[in-house]
């Protein structure tokens, strides 16, 4: 498990190996997560507790795209890029209301990724402390990426145990960053019922969703 501040995760399949996701553990506690491959992207849908599932007719959103980068902040506040909204007048960044980073203890699953069926190839070397996540694959079948954050002595006995981490996995392999209190774990694998290859990275930001405000509503 490497402890680091700024590193990149790779996926490997036989000789292959290909970019997926750089991670920087900030000096405040937060973390942030990027798609190395994936430059810019959109906000398909969102499904939240009072609203159910909204897809994109349900939304409006800046005419911008969106960098595909999430920040997990020390105080529980969780966030995408580009804004979304109910109302055009209450258009915001994505933000989800979580725990704050210190009060993690158990698993709590933070992202949930399908990747497409052609990745980003790279002839670049891991570095020491890098992640290389190793795979062989059923072609017809997505690989599903979960990122968990959880208190390292956690992380040590699920690897210890053999716990899955991926809910009815076919198989999984598993690896972890490490910050002061907490290990940030990427697992990824294939798993039964899924069947839905998407044409780009399809990314859920999970956890309870708060809308942007309108400008009087932000005036006290």
């Amino acid at each position: 498990m490497a402890k680091s501040k700024q590193r990149r995760i790779f996926l490997r399949n036989g000789e292959q190996l290909y970019n997926f996701m750089w991670a920087d553990l900030t000096a405040d506690g937060s973390v942030v997560l990027g798609l190395s491959s994936v430059e810019k992207g959109e906000i398909p849908g969102v499904y939240a507790p009072v609203q159910g599932q909204l897809r994109d007719t349900d939304l409006h959103r800046a005419e911008v795209e969106v960098a595909a980068k999430f920040t997990f902040h020390a105080t529980g506040i969780y966030k995408g890029e580009g804004r979304i909204a109910l109302i055009p007048e209450a258009l915001d960044r994505p933000t989800i209301v979580g725990r704050p980073l210190s009060e993690i203890v158990e698993p709590q699953r933070m992202l949930e990724l399908l990747l497409p069926k052609r990745l980003c190839c790279t002839e670049r070397a891991p570095g020491e402390d890098d992640l290389v996540l190793c795979f062989i694959s059923d072609p017809k079948i997505p690989l599903r990426c979960a990122i968990t954050c959880m208190a390292i002595s956690k992380f040590q006995a699920i690897s210890w145990a053999g716990i899955q981490m991926l809910e009815g996995s076919i198989w999984e392999t598993h690896d972890a960053l490490a910050s002061d209190k907490h290990a940030w774990v990427w697992t990824i694998g294939q798993c039964h019922g899924d069947r839905f290859i998407p044409p780009d990275f399809l990314v859920a930001l999970l956890g309870s969703i708060r809308w942007g405000r309108t400008i009087d509503e932000r005036v006290v």
